[in-house]
This record gives structure tokens, C-alpha cells and sequence, in this order.
């Protein structure tokens, strides 16, 4: 398992893949006895299935297999609920999993699917860690995003700003969660085209953002390029030039500092998610 995951961070799939299957084949011998052999031993070594078979989830993810990772968590989660029968909503690593599916449904535009499996693991973390867990928080706002898509802004609104409240009062408003918060209530606006509301959240969220964590931190590149397109859809085009043009240029700079020591897969990873500043500036500037 441990080699597994070392393989996976260097990027070599291939050659992880091997070892988490070769790891799941000899656990899963053990655990299939469970009738004759229910014990301590035996759920360890259950727990140590689910996190190699997980691990396995992510890496097809990355590699864009994501037809075999959408197939291993339906089985995942029909295997847990089998073996552990109702204490399955007491195990983390279920929660993960259901996580995990909910983020494939989302990315797939699948709405509809992710939402039950949203609100089952926000219900656990909310009730093993709280309100203001990383957890939950991270939940909420991948709740909120399938309402927004779902043409239930009201609803999105509602809970981004109870998140919010949590947050301001737990970790303070210059926390990373709570700038995240305000980014996503920026962009509910902007889908909206309440303008104005989401100028107002992107600048206190650039406020907090240049005092705590800079303007090199990632969320700063973020921040700045919902900004732009807000001044755009306001006809501010001249604020909003320097803005892209500010977005435009972080982008360099990461691509200066870590272009070179990204693996193929990486470097792909990273051109996906910093093309839509290039080419949103692009139609700008057209």
C-alpha cells in the first residue's frame, strides 16, 4: 500500500496500479471469510482494503479513466454496506468514498446524482466534527455548487452564507475558508448577474487575501480574475484590462517557477486549470 501511494504521488500509474491490486488481491481473500474469521485482525484489514481500493479510485481520476473510478465506488459502497450493514454511516472512509463519487457526478454535470451522496456525507461530518470542519465546509460549497446548477440559487445563497456566518465566527474573516466562501458567493452572483453583490465579496475577499496570504497565494489569481470579469460585465473595461492583465501575469509566474518539475500528467493537469484565464482574456480583449 505504502509503495503504492509513493508510485502515485511520482506519477507512475502504471506500476501503482500493479501493487494496489496486487495488495487488494491477498486482503481481500482474508475479508471475504469474514463469517469464520470476524475479528479485530479482519476489520483492520477491511479498513486497509477501502484505502487501497480508494487510493486505486483516485489514481484512475487522474489518469482520466474516470469510467473505472466511477465504477469502483459503486461497488466500493455496495462492499461497505454489505460487510459493516448499518454502522457504514459511522465509517470515515465511506464518507470519502461518496465524496469522492459526488465530485465524478459533478464534474460530469450529474447533478442530480451528486446531491444524495452531498447530503449523506455533509450529515456525517457535521455530526462527527462539526460545523466548522474542513470537512463539512468543503461539502457545503460542492452542495451549494449543485444547487447553483440546478436552479436552486436560493438555496445555494442560503447555505454559502450560513458557511460563511460559521466560519467568520470560528476561524475569523481573513481565514482561507472564509475568503473561499466569499469567492463562492461571488460567482453565485455573477451566474445571476448581480454585479454589484459580487463586487462587493471579491473586494473584501481581495482585502483579507493581500493581508494574510499575499499576492503570490493561489486564491489571489482566482480572486482577481472573477473581478476583471465582473468589471467587464459592468462595461468597466478599463479596470477590468488591468485585472486580466494582472490574472495573466501570476499565471506566468507559476508557469516560470514550476513548470519544469512537473511530471506530463501534472503539466496537463495544470494547463487545464489555468487555460480559462488565457482564453477568457482573450475574448476580452477581442
Amino acid at each position: 500500500k505504502n509503495l503504492g501511494n509513493t508510485l502515485l504521488e511520482l506519477g507512475e500509474y502504471q506500476q501503482a496500479e500493479e501493487r494496489y491490486n496486487r495488495a487488494n488481491g491477498l486482503i481481500s481473500k482474508v475479508i471475504s471469510k469474514k463469517d469464520e474469521y470476524y475479528n479485530t485482525h479482519v476489520l483492520n484489514l477491511f479498513h486497509t482494503y477501502m484505502a487501497v481500493s480508494i487510493q486505486l479510485g483516485v489514481m484512475y481520476q487522474r489518469m482520466g479513466r474516470i469510467g473505472e473510478a466511477k465504477s469502483l465506488y459503486i461497488n466500493l459502497i455496495g462492499f461497505c454496506k454489505n460487510y459493516l450493514g448499518n454502522d457504514h454511516a459511522e465509517y470515515s472512509l465511506y464518507a470519502v468514498l461518496i465524496n469522492n463519487l459526488a465530485n465524478i457526478y459533478i464534474d460530469a454535470q450529474e447533478y442530480e446524482n451528486a446531491e444524495p451522496y452531498l447530503i449523506e456525507s455533509r450529515s456525517m461530518y457535521e455530526r462527527w466534527y462539526g460545523t466548522t470542519s474542513p470537512y463539512f465546509l468543503q461539502t457545503t460549497t460542492n452542495l451549494a455548487t449543485v444547487y447553483k446548477n440546478t436552479q436552486r440559487a436560493s438555496d445555494a445563497e442560503e447555505l454559502l452564507n450560513e458557511t460563511l456566518a460559521a466560519v467568520g465566527n470560528t476561524q475569523g474573516k481573513g481565514s482561507a475558508d472564509y475568503i473561499h466562501v466569499l469567492n463562492n458567493l461571488a460567482e453565485l452572483c455573477i451566474n445571476q448577474e448581480r454585479y454589484s453583490a459580487s463586487e462587493g465579496y471579491l473586494v473584501e475577499a481581495l482585502q483579507w487575501q493581500d493581508r494574510y496570504f499575499g499576492k503570490n497565494h493561489p486564491m489571489y489569481k482566482i480572486l482577481v480574475h472573477n473581478l476583471a470579469e465582473t468589471y467587464q460585465w459592468m462595461n468597466r473595461f478599463i479596470e477590468a484590462d488591468s485585472l486580466y492583465n494582472t490574472a495573466i501575469k501570476q499565471v506566468m509566474q507559476d508557469v516560470y517557477k514550476n513548470f519544469t518539475y512537473l511530471t506530463e500528467n501534472e503539466k496537463r493537469s495544470f494547463y487545464l486549470q489555468n487555460s480559462l484565464y488565457i482564453s477568457e482574456y482573450a475574448n476580452f480583449a477581442l
